[in-house]
């Protein structure tokens, strides 16, 4: 079944309504989940894996704002217009659940508790968008990507895929700064980085690099939605 959290918590009532409706599919990494201005058809909640959110302005340059694993689901569009504002796109492979929309907008307005699950969730995105927006314009690359990594830990494990040129497109850098910070990591003992694999190797070393800014999203993430842990135990 997956262990995605927003689901995991839903009253057995609401669980049973929305069953039959789950479409279950694999997130290949690279696979476009929705571009930016793409009608919602469907939503999509995350069992295992990681999806960015990437936003480009001009339509040239493009930079994260957002990601999702499995405390999460992508298309808040379809929460109400039905239109995707931001690209979304598998950075590290999973499985999910798709649900289609009018079923998701049925099922809270005849059920309440998954309609304030589902606000809360909305709040916790908008928290999150605030706090990286703050944080990209007040603290180092070095701080930044310690960060991102321990949001990555949170919510994949301390093992994963990872390109120096994606990273440095998700942080909005040229790829030299994050070559430059990645091997100043690893001389530190806090990373093992080889052919594209991250392993983070001191998680207390990576959080006293990091800034305080990942502390305030899990803090947010326990009030809004509970203190479960976001990475899903082995079966």
């Amino acid at each position: 079944m997956g262990c995605n959290q927003i689901l995991a918590v839903l009253p057995p009532v609401v669980q049973e309504h929305l069953a039959p409706w789950f479409k279950p599919v694999e997130l290949i990494t690279g696979a476009l989940i929705h571009a930016d201005g793409d009608r919602i058809e469907s939503v999509l909640f995350v069992d295992s894996g990681m999806v960015s959110l990437v936003l480009a302005p001009d339509g040239d340059a493009a930079a994260e704002v957002g990601i999702v694993g499995n405390e999460g689901m992508v298309g808040l569009g379809g929460m109400f217009d039905g239109v995707s504002k931001v690209e979304a796109v598998v950075q590290i492979a999973g499985t999910g659940r798709r649900l289609p929309t009018e079923r998701l907008r049925s099922a809270m307005a005849a059920f309440p508790a998954f309609a304030d699950l589902m606000h809360r969730y909305l709040f916790l995105r908008l928290l999150q968008t605030e706090v990286g927006m703050a944080c990209n314009a007040l603290h180092s690359v070095e701080q930044r990507a310690a960060r991102w990594l321990l949001m990555t830990v949170d919510r994949v494990g301390a093992s994963f895929s990872l390109k120096q040129d994606f990273l440095a497109q998700m942080l909005g850098v040229r790829r030299a700064s994050i070559s430059g910070v990645a091997n100043s990591m690893q001389k530190a003992g806090l990373i093992r980085y080889r052919r594209g694999a991250m392993t983070v190797t001191d998680l207390a070393g990576l959080e006293a690099l990091a800034c305080g800014c990942r502390n305030r999203a899990v803090a947010a993430h326990r009030r809004l939605l509970g203190p479960a842990p976001l990475v899903c135990a082995p079966a």
